[in-house]
């Protein structure tokens, strides 16, 4: 599970993601899924990770690079338990993450 806090129009907003459905503030809810349905067809992703094209709130990852993109200020995001989607891609040996 994940759980993000965005600053929408100046207010704390707290939303969940588990497997694609999303919960928490009705308001944060409803404009993520919004972005996610004009995002529908253009990739969406983190910087270091592949996103998605289509079905974007399906991805973890997709999920925190649409609340970057709605948050007025970067959003705090906490993972709990394992999310393995969010594991680094294959770094060479050496490399810190």
């Amino acid at each position: 599970m994940i759980t993000a806090t965005l600053t929408l129009l100046g207010t704390a907003a707290t939303t969940t993601w588990e497997r694609g459905a999303l919960a928490g503030n009705p308001g944060a809810v409803a404009y993520l899924r919004a972005l996610a349905a004009i995002r529908e067809g253009r990739e969406l992703g983190m910087p270091g990770f592949s996103g998605t094209t289509t079905n974007h709130l399906a991805s973890a990852r997709s999920f925190i690079a649409l609340c970057g993109l709605a948050s007025d200020v970067p959003p705090t995001i906490t993972v709990t338990g394992d999310e393995p989607e969010l594991e680094p891609m294959t770094l060479p040996e050496g490399t810190i993450a």
